[in-house]
């Protein structure tokens, strides 16, 4: 019998990290919160608002794999906009970053420096995803990794990984490039 049958296996632990998922309603509500606040940004903007709202767990997001194809495989929750990644750059954080999976919920680009919401992510964010998609030799990852129709391959989304890390690699200290260049995360 396989020893974690029955339980959470680590990529799925490290997915959640503790968090419960918030019912379909409960998210829904955060939408309209968030589209609320979009429909009156131009009276609600200032430095000291969007520096305020960036930092509140009230967004809808998604964590794990986003919903792609109409297929969710990641679980609602609500995260703060400097905790959150856009859909884009799923492939370099998924496992340790909400995903802004609805585009209602984007604030308009003006606004991310100030709500604390980058794109790409911060290199440390994508640190984390590599030690924990690397977690096991990879083994879980590939295990979990989505076949639907129109999700990336793990090949695919393995190269946007590289490609975001051969774009910081000079900018990167000495540390953090041990950090990458280490065989196995444990």
């Amino acid at each position: 019998m396989h020893e974690n049958y029955g339980r959470f296996d680590d990529l799925e632990t490290d997915i959640s990290n503790g968090q419960n998922e918030v019912s379909f309603e409960i998210w829904l509500m955060a939408e309209s919160l968030a589209k609320a606040v979009f429909s009156n940004f131009a009276v609600l903007y200032s430095n000291n608002f969007c520096n305020l709202l960036g930092n509140i767990t009230c967004i809808p997001a998604e964590k794990g794999f986003p919903i792609i194809g109409g297929k969710t495989s990641g679980k609602r929750v609500l995260c703060s906009y400097s905790k959150a990644i856009v859909m884009k750059d799923w492939p370099l954080a998924w496992s340790c970053a909400p995903i802004l999976s609805r585009q209602s919920v984007v604030p308009p680009d003006y606004s991310w420096a100030a709500l604390h919401l980058r794109s790409p992510p911060s290199f440390q964010t994508v640190l984390r995803h590599l030690q924990a998609i690397g977690k096991n030799n990879g083994e879980d990852t590939l295990a979990h990794w989505s076949a639907a129709p129109g999700s990336k391959t793990i090949d695919e989304a393995s190269f946007e990984v590289l490609k975001y890390l051969e774009n910081a690699w000079d900018s990167l200290s000495s540390s953090d490039m041990l950090e990458v260049s280490k065989k196995n995360w444990q």
